[in-house]
């Protein structure tokens, strides 16, 4: 069985297609733009990842224009679904419609304290404080945990859309966090955070908003929105 695939820039710019049946595999999928060249075009769909024991699923991070990732489903991880580290897709100025697309996902971890997606901002090599064009649509964030959706600082061209967040009573569907963060053009809508402590969070107040709206969500059985 494959213990770990690993998709990394090296010399080309188009990483492989990886699609199953709904295969159950116990593998981890890492995603990563090492030379700060781009990956584009990564296509990974219709497996059920198994990271029993392992702290994270799939990792992604850097410029990864274009890529896909399409009906997967994500458990046993015992703190993070998805780690995406200054990811970038492209829009605008002749790059119109790149974005990174997780379509259809769902996250089930292994227990209260997990964080289903986390997009955050890296390090200097890993694109500094860039992270942006990013679709999440038709994905759902399953109890018990934390976080199902955790933004860590800026980003730039986010949409959150036709989500379920479903807990057990406690944890937070969205959260966004970071201090002096920048958040522009972000639209969280047609989302439903069912069962949850807290629907949507900021707990820092950001330092710059722009263009951020949240419309059409549906927050049934919560404590607090």
């Amino acid at each position: 069985l494959i213990k770990f695939l690993r998709l990394t820039h090296l010399l080309g710019r188009r990483a492989p297609l990886l699609e199953g049946a709904n295969r159950l595999l116990p593998i981890l999928v890492e995603l990563v733009d090492r030379v700060a060249n781009g990956i584009e075009d990564s296509h990974v769909s219709h497996l059920k990842l198994d990271a029993a024991g392992k702290a994270t699923a799939v990792r992604l991070r850097g410029d990864l224009t274009d890529t896909r990732l399409e009906n997967l489903s994500l458990s046993g991880y015992t703190q993070t679904g998805i780690l995406a580290e200054s990811v970038l897709g492209r829009t605008g100025f002749g790059d119109v419609g790149r974005p990174v697309v997780l379509d259809g996902l769902i996250f089930q971890g292994a227990g209260k304290d997990t964080i289903g997606l986390d997009l955050k901002t890296g390090d200097s090599r890993t694109g500094g404080s860039l992270m942006g064009d990013i679709l999440v649509q038709n994905c759902r964030f399953l109890g018990p945990m934390a976080v199902g959706l955790q933004v860590q600082n800026s980003v730039t061209t986010l949409r959150i859309l036709h989500n379920v967040f479903a807990g057990e009573g406690d944890g937070t569907g969205l959260q966004f966090t970071g201090s002096r963060a920048l958040l522009k053009w972000v639209v969280i809508g047609n989302n439903t955070f069912y069962n949850l402590a807290q629907g949507v969070v900021f707990s820092t107040i950001p330092t710059t908003v722009e263009h951020v709206a949240l419309h059409r969500n549906l927050f049934p059985e919560y404590k607090q929105a």
